[in-house]
């Protein structure tokens, strides 16, 4: 299996620096472990696997054990044990040096029983995603404003990338195991994934009493992908109540299937949208679960062409995401959306309050009318708004307006020439 280099490591190893406790997160399978490891031989040190039985039991019986001595102490799937929280945090009043315990799980932590409740506050968070299409491909990662320097678009090797391999790239997604497989092993390996997540993963944080109807959900969220979230729809289709259904997207939600957009700039005026946006996560499982195939998305099935866009969008949020996340400034992320349904797929937010859109469209030519969303945007926020970007599947760099471009997609992963 192909070695990626995940720029999480990079963030890892900053926050030891200054972090008592440091806690990689993410969905399962995406090298969690793998960069735990790594960073223990680095530093000589064990890691104690808490998805390994007899140990997990061990650390039942006697938490503070194991959480005495020197740092790192390195705890992978560290949510089986919850115990173990009370006792770290018993262990910091005594000795809260930089780096002292570097904690590894497949739960979102403030999703835990016992979460809330220890080490809040104490630890600092490194989400760890499937790979960025940079990762897989190792070519340069950008800061995200670098996107918009028509210097660096004759640097780049753009639109090179056909409709056809925009396709095998959303269904691929980024799971490091599931990369390199055809289109068969891709989706057996994915439904046993789903398999895993649903029952292990998600009886961690809380577990369910009726599992069909948690794979309802999931279907139904699927389907909505890069959509605003409806849960009375949601409820309505999949036969459960609703406070069922607001707890079961929460679930999935806290095991990293998928990821609420909140809206964003509710301040702006009586006609934005409240309600978030929902992601599924990566777009392989999003593709696996809405049944679309490399032969069903090349068709010219208007059907099939929406679903694409839904899923396309999603893909083009999480890459997004991962690369803002690769960068030092703090983001905050959002959708915006107007009651006439004017709308910015992914709006950023940095700490100095300086706003960047993205726009995102499945098709290969794109206007000025395209990107009527990003100027309304620019003209409510005024001289806060830096940059837009409109990313579809041409091939030509075309300013739209005076800060606003067209970009072709595999801008976010071009070689340098």
């Amino acid at each position: 299996m192909t070695a990626f280099v995940r720029q999480a490591g990079t963030t890892l190893r900053d926050r030891v620096l200054s972090d008592s406790v440091v806690l990689i997160q993410g969905p399962r399978s995406v090298g969690k472990s793998t960069l735990l490891s790594v960073f223990a031989a680095e530093r000589n040190v064990n890691v104690l696997d808490l998805d390994h039985r007899p140990t997990r039991l061990a650390v039942a019986q006697d938490p503070s054990f194991f959480v005495k001595g020197p740092g790192p102490i390195c705890i992978d799937e560290y949510q089986k044990a919850p115990e173990l929280l009370d006792a770290i945090k018993v262990e910091l009043g005594r000795d809260g040096s930089p780096g002292r315990f570097i904690l590894a799980g497949s739960s979102n932590f403030e999703a835990l029983p016992t979460g809330t409740q220890a080490l809040t506050g104490r630890l600092t968070q490194v989400l760890i995603e499937p790979l960025a299409q940079c990762e897989i491909g190792n070519t340069e990662v950008f800061e995200l404003d670098q996107l918009f320097d028509p210097q660096l678009f004759q640097n780049l090797e753009l639109g090179l990338t056909s409709r056809e391999e925009y396709v095998l790239r959303v269904l691929r997604g980024g799971f490091p195991l599931a990369i390199g497989r055809s289109e068969a092993d891709r989706v057996r390996w994915v439904d046993d994934y789903l398999r895993i997540a649903l029952s292990r993963d998600v009886e961690d944080v809380g577990g369910v009493r009726n599992p069909a109807s948690l794979k309802r959900v999931l279907q139904l969220v699927a389907s909505r992908t890069g959509q605003v979230l409806n849960i009375d729809a949601i409820s309505d289709k999949a036969g459960v109540n609703r406070l069922t259904a607001d707890r079961y997207v929460q679930l999935l939600a806290a095991v990293f299937l998928v990821q609420e957009l909140p809206a964003w700039g509710t301040t702006l005026g009586s006609r934005v949208a409240k309600r978030s946006k929902v992601h599924v996560v990566d777009s392989l499982v999003a593709g696996r679960l809405m049944r679309l195939t490399e032969d069903k998305l090349g068709s010219k099935n208007s059907s099939s062409l929406t679903q694409f866009g839904h899923v396309l969008e999603s893909f083009v949020v999480a890459e997004l995401r991962r690369i803002s996340s690769f960068g030092t400034q703090v983001q905050q992320l959002g959708h915006w959306r107007e009651s006439d349904e004017t709308e910015v797929d992914l709006v950023l937010e940095d700490s100095s309050g300086q706003i960047r859109g993205f726009e995102v469209k499945a098709s290969t030519s794109v206007g000025l009318k395209d990107a009527q969303g990003l100027r309304e945007l620019a003209r409510k926020v005024g001289s806060d708004f830096q940059l837009g970007a409109l990313l579809y599947l041409g091939n030509t760099p075309v300013r739209l307006d005076e800060k606003i471009w067209a970009l072709p997609l595999d801008v976010l992963w071009a070689q340098r020439k």
